[in-house]
């Protein structure tokens, strides 16, 4: 056998998945967006659900809400990357430790989670009311639902990231930083001149992960708000397709969603090749 085919032999297995499970069924959301269908009832309608998607005032208000999911972003890049450097001087044995406890949340189902938040911003006698000293309703309106949903999965889920950067950090050459400490060059330096240059990949990748997520946010709105005002598109679309069983205008969602997320990883891939 000739060498030069011995990759395609050795990719052929993960390509095979990749159609199978991945190709195919794209193929098969895009085709079911153009019918009107509970899959008992099938009419071939073309683009009308799209057009009848971008028309819906629910589509652009879950739209709308996905973006501001983003808020709490920023704060999650923030105090992952300062936690992480913070930690990066001391012991194996302590950031081990600290990455755990960080980490720990993560591994609590979200059915827990979401009961224990729920007590948290609860409107009679929830622990933030008891602190602010107020009853407020917080999961009655558009401006009063997101941002408890935001501090909520932002508390419990920045331990994913912590362990990303600190797996960056300790990528980084020891001696490009013994380098720069016999050239002496103070903790500050080395803070905003070498690791965080080093993080900047790290951190457009966290980026991207972190605004699909936002887009898909589905079990913090299903459990906490589960209202169109506080919904997001991944959460309206599982609605209308499985919920209300109009599959066509589910899958008309879903298509739509994609070319978001696909939107946001070109302008990620552009801001990647900026040199950091």
């Amino acid at each position: 056998m000739n060498k030069k085919y011995i990759p395609y032999l050795l990719i052929l297995p993960a390509l095979v998945i990749y159609i199978v499970f991945s190709l195919i069924p794209l193929a098969g959301v895009f085709r079911l967006s153009l019918y009107r269908t509970n899959f008992v009832r099938t009419s071939f309608v073309g683009l009308a659900n799209y057009v009848r998607l971008f028309s819906d005032p629910e589509f652009w208000q879950t739209f709308g809400n996905s973006w501001l999911y983003l808020m709490g972003l920023p704060i999650s890049i923030f105090i992952s990357v300062s936690f992480a450097i913070m930690i990066y001087r001391v012991s194996e044995g302590w950031q081990t430790y600290a990455r755990v406890m960080v980490y720990l949340p993560g591994f609590l189902g979200a059915i827990i989670l979401s009961a224990t938040w729920r007590w948290v911003w609860a409107a009679d006698g929830g622990l933030v009311n008891q602190i602010i000293g107020r009853d407020i309703p917080w999961f009655t309106s558009r401006w009063t639902s997101i941002p408890p949903i935001v501090a909520s999965s932002l508390v419990t889920g920045w331990g994913g990231s912590l362990i990303y950067y600190c797996a960056g950090l300790q990528a980084i050459s020891p001696d490009v930083l013994e380098a720069a400490r016999v050239d002496g060059a103070s903790w500050r330096q080395i803070k905003y001149r070498i690791l965080l240059p080093n993080l900047y990949k790290l951190i457009m990748l966290m980026v991207l992960l972190g605004t699909s997520g936002c887009f898909q946010e589905f079990y913090w709105v299903e459990l906490l708000a589960p209202y169109d005002y506080a919904g997001t598109l991944m959460w309206s679309m599982y609605n209308v397709a499985f919920k209300h069983s109009k599959y066509g205008y589910g899958s008309a969602y879903s298509v739509v969603l994609m070319f978001i997320i696909l939107a946001i990883v070109m302008v990620q891939r552009y801001a990647m090749r900026r040199k950091a």
